[in-house]
């Protein structure tokens, strides 16, 4: 498989760094973080996996409300809830966090109805793989004398959200320890004789006791025995944030019509992490286990995966378009190595036809930079149906810079492409100092950007030595713009800003108003103690004038590492954004399996990009379903050198979010 990559990048990614073979659960690790019901701290005990409390939204509890008591702004008109899990009523209708419509697409809430059919299950038990004394039939399965399991052959997708229904039927003969049950497990193997090993069951015994476990401990039950007779089984799984602001994995399940767990924390989703040997993506294998004749599995299991939105799981894509070599690292355009990407998705009939993509790149080795000035251009190319096709203006992919010195390009999103706007940073004066350019960039590949004029210096980010790694995001039409940016001041850590401008039509942009800390240090916390930087922002949609965008970036902890963080927004034409940080950051680090797992010299994550793709893209094969699209730039020390990598991942994404 091919790649952008500099002259010195010559190994394949893989996943690897797996902690075993199986995957690693509850089960399997020491549960550094467990959630205990009754012990988190929260005056619920725990259970809901919620945030138990607030003070009405005071500027001291994060500020996210803008500071007004109650936890609404004084015009709710048009308005969108600014957090789905802060407790507030955001826009004062009412409806708080997951129980309003605006949140439909949050990662902290799910449509837990909705969803299609999990395209690997095959509901005839024939075809799963059977263990011990399991006996299946097309829609059955008998356990006879002795215990066994069938275990699905390839691994659920639980990690964004999947319901599974099934039938027990409780026979009249049978003994007292016969039993059945439906079973998510990190392995596809149990040990001879014996019941897996299992992340979550659900059992019913021939007693008619009907419980749900988490890794062997019960954590709810029916109040009354199951009668003789058939008993309709579900169990809802939903990824979520806990009140401790970690991301989990939260489980509902009834059978009988009794509820034996409501949205209970059954795992936290660190935990879930699949392996080349194990499951993958990220899940659990599902299997059926039981002991005896007494309980039946009488009809195939189904389930429904439902995408939900969730920030902290992302699957790799390697095999998309964007790990073909998009023919951006051709030998005779800027050796030092590509980076700082841009992407930007073209629906064309609802959906996805086209992604353009731009890069960096310098003629020294890029990571020189940190010793002395590296000048960079820009280039770019495009992939249709045809494959991949180089921006060809002077017989190479090259469109500006690198006099002056270009760089971090941003195409820019929430409004029409064609022809598009692409914001990036330009050296202005001295080597380091940088300012925020724009030009516009036609959809025709061998069209030359026009010309160039500056968005926003250091004279109108008052605060800011240079700007840097620019996100521009366009609101009602090209007028009105928002740009975020990097803040780079001699002597601090960076930070990111923002600035409203509007087209005047005379001059360019003017800038209305700027806001350097976006994300201030005090809500960032721990995991961006030596700065944040390198926001890339879409919008989702659009309401009543107000448009909801997501937010990722970059940050540095106190020891260098730098991972990547999220939060959700909200802006009106002419108003600085509203934003509200993800609790469960960081959502991605360097070494995560699905950028190709561990680095023995160290790696780093320098930059990403993000875009929505819509509908059933013919670009993947088979078609890709409504995705997230990242690319991420990742850099691998070696003894004698660095590889500079450009990593495709996606997240699934429902429609509208």
């Amino acid at each position: 498989m091919r790649r952008l990559r500099s002259r010195s990048t010559f190994a394949l990614l893989g996943l690897a760094g797996a902690l075993f073979a199986g995957g690693c659960t509850i089960i399997l690790e020491p549960d550094r973080d467990a959630i205990v019901p009754g012990m988190d701290g929260g005056s619920d005990g725990g259970r809901d996996a919620a945030f138990d409390g607030s003070d009405g939204g005071d500027a001291g509890d994060a500020g996210f409300d803008g500071g007004l008591d109650g936890g609404c702004r004084p015009d709710p008109g048009g308005q969108l809830e600014v957090s789905c899990n802060d407790g507030l009523d955001n826009d004062c209708d009412t409806l708080v966090d997951c129980d309003d419509a605006d949140c439909a697409a949050d990662g902290f809430c799910c449509d837990i109805s909705s969803g299609s059919a999990w395209a690997d299950l095959t509901s005839d038990y024939m075809f799963w793989n059977a263990f011990g004394s399991a006996s299946p039939t097309a829609t059955t399965v008998d356990f006879g004398t002795g215990t066994g399991q069938l275990v699905h052959r390839t691994c659920a997708p639980v990690a964004f959200g999947m319901r599974l229904l099934t039938e027990f039927s409780r026979e009249i003969a049978g003994s007292d320890t016969d039993y059945a049950s439906i079973v998510l497990a990190p392995v596809d193997t149990p040990p001879a004789a014996m019941p897996l090993l299992a992340d979550l069951t659900l059992r019913v015994t021939h007693t008619g006791v009907a419980t749900l476990e988490r890794a062997g401990t019960i954590i709810g039950s029916s109040t009354t025995p199951l009668a003789v007779g058939s008993h309709a089984a579900r169990v809802d799984l939903q990824p979520s944030v806990d009140e401790a602001g970690r991301p989990v994995l939260l489980v509902s399940a009834s059978v009988g019509g009794q509820t034996l767990a409501d949205r209970e924390t059954l795992m936290p989703l660190s935990d879930l992490i699949g392996s080349p040997a194990g499951c993958v993506p990220d899940g659990l294998f599902l299997a059926v286990e039981g002991r005896g004749s007494g309980v039946l599995v009488s009809d195939a299991v189904q389930a429904t995966t439902l995408n939900c939105p969730n920030p902290t799981q992302f699957i790799s894509d390697l095999a998309g378009p964007l790990g073909e070599d998009p023919i951006l690292a051709s030998g005779d355009w800027r050796l030092g190595g590509a980076g700082e990407p841009a992407l930007h998705a073209t629906t064309t009939s609802g959906r996805t036809e086209r992604v353009d993509l731009l890069v960096d790149a310098s003629e020294p080795e890029r990571s020189d930079e940190i010793l002395r000035f590296v000048d960079f251009s820009i280039g770019g190319a495009a992939r249709i149906a045809g494959g991949w096709f180089q921006r060809s203006i002077t017989g190479n992919p090259e469109i500006l810079g690198p006099a002056p010195s270009s760089r971090e390009p941003a195409l820019s999103t929430g409004a029409e492409f064609s022809p598009g706007l692409v914001a990036y940073a330009r050296q202005a004066g001295s080597a380091e100092v940088f300012e925020i350019a724009l030009a516009n960039l036609d959809l025709v590949l061998t069209a030359a950007p026009g010309a160039s004029t500056t968005l926003l210096d250091s004279t109108g980010a008052a605060g800011c030595t240079s700007l840097r790694d620019p996100s521009l995001v366009t609101l009602a039409g090209r007028e009105n713009l928002l740009l975020f940016f990097t803040c780079e001041t001699t002597g601090r850590s960076p930070r990111i800003g923002v600035a409203t401008l509007r087209d005047n039509t005379v001059t360019g942009y003017d800038v209305e108003e700027v806001l350097i800390d976006l994300f201030p240090a005090s809500a960032v916390g721990n995991f961006g103690r030596q700065g944040v930087l390198s926001p890339e922002v879409i919008v989702t949609g659009e309401e009543g004038g107000t448009y909801a965008l997501r937010i990722w970036f970059l940050a540095r902890d106190a020891g260098g590492r730098v991972t990547v963080g999220f939060a959700f927004g909200e802006a009106e034409v002419g108003a600085l954004p509203r934003v509200s940080l993800y609790p469960g950051n960081p959502i991605l680090g360097p070494e995560d399996a699905v950028l190709g797992g561990t680095c023995p010299l160290g790696c780093t994550i320098d930059s990403l990009a993000v875009t929505p793709t819509e509908g059933d893209s013919p670009l993947w094969s088979p078609p890709l379903a409504p995705s997230y699209l990242f690319l991420v730039e990742r850099s691998r020390f070696r003894a004698d050198g660095v590889d500079h990598e450009l990593v495709p991942i996606r997240q699934p994404r429902p429609a509208g979010g």
